[in-house]
């Protein structure tokens, strides 16, 4: 069996104390780190996990995470934000000591070594694309693999669905995947289907409409480029929006902030 994975960004960080990250950016995606050294905070609700070293965790997509650590504390880790097409990989975060998996452990060490060799910090699909799509394809194998020893080990559910499947791959390999171009209606005319039988299936498979799916895509991508420094005039035209106060009308009916208070929220947990 193949695990398909949409790889949307990956990376080696070494985080100080003090730092703060609110995931809103990655409602669509799973979350995989994997802990090198120090350790941190996850946070879903009311629920707190301590990040361990020599510990994998599978974090699922579709909630309000955050993570955080505190004065004495640093975080090394490898991290991947994904999606798997047809089903939501897992609906609690799952903790796996490497020292009861050892093949994890090895891949681990693979891309520990390959990320450091190429400086791999933090790629994402948008802001470091020509980056990204060189070293794409080894750590989508990579992921694949590490998913695939989970699935067969009965530790996460997958699911397939050929239409979802087609559809994501279609959105996530457009070279307009930020652009109004790629709508509802030319996914589903790639697809060969009737759009109103493609939003029907689409929203009983992941419980939100196509549409609704695309927007918290493109603003997902806008809150990563928030965090990278990246003006809001340019993010703004980057994902589509004819104009600024429409994506400020959008981010904060999402976000529930503008994106110049998001900003400096931001600012202010990572310093």
């Amino acid at each position: 069996m193949k695990i398909n994975v949409v790889l949307y960004s990956f990376g080696m960080m070494d985080i100080s104390a003090n730092w703060a990250f609110e995931a809103n950016s990655v409602k669509n995606f799973n979350r995989l780190y994997f802990v090198k050294s120090g350790s941190g905070i996850y946070i879903q609700g009311d629920t707190k996990m301590l990040l361990l070293p020599n510990h994998m965790y599978l974090l699922p997509g579709g909630n309000n995470i955050s993570f955080q650590n505190g004065d004495e504390m640093h975080l090394e880790h490898l991290f991947f934000d994904f999606g798997v097409p047809s089903y939501r990989i897992c609906d609690r975060a799952l903790d796996f000591d490497l020292d009861e998996y050892p093949t994890f452990k090895l891949y681990f060490q693979y891309l520990v070594n390959y990320f450091d060799e190429n400086n791999l910090v933090s790629i994402n699909c948008i802001a470091n694309r020509e980056i990204f799509e060189k070293h794409k394809e080894i750590v989508n194998y990579q992921l694949e693999i590490i998913l695939l020893s989970a699935e067969v080990d009965k530790m996460i559910l997958y699911e397939t669905n050929d239409l979802i499947e087609m559809a994501m791959d279609f959105i996530y390999n457009s070279t307009d995947i930020l652009d109004k171009k790629l709508s509802v209606k030319s996914i589903a005319k790639h697809l060969s289907i009737n759009e109103y039988s493609f939003i029907r299936e689409f929203k009983k498979k992941m419980k939100q409409s196509p549409y609704q799916y695309l927007k918290k895509m493109r603003l997902g991508f806008a809150v990563r480029m928030l965090n990278e420094g990246i003006p809001i005039k340019e993010i703004s035209d980057k994902i589509g929006y004819e104009s600024i106060s429409s994506f400020y009308k959008a981010f904060k009916k999402e976000y529930g902030v503008t994106p110049v208070d998001y900003k400096k929220k931001a600012n202010e947990g990572f310093d």
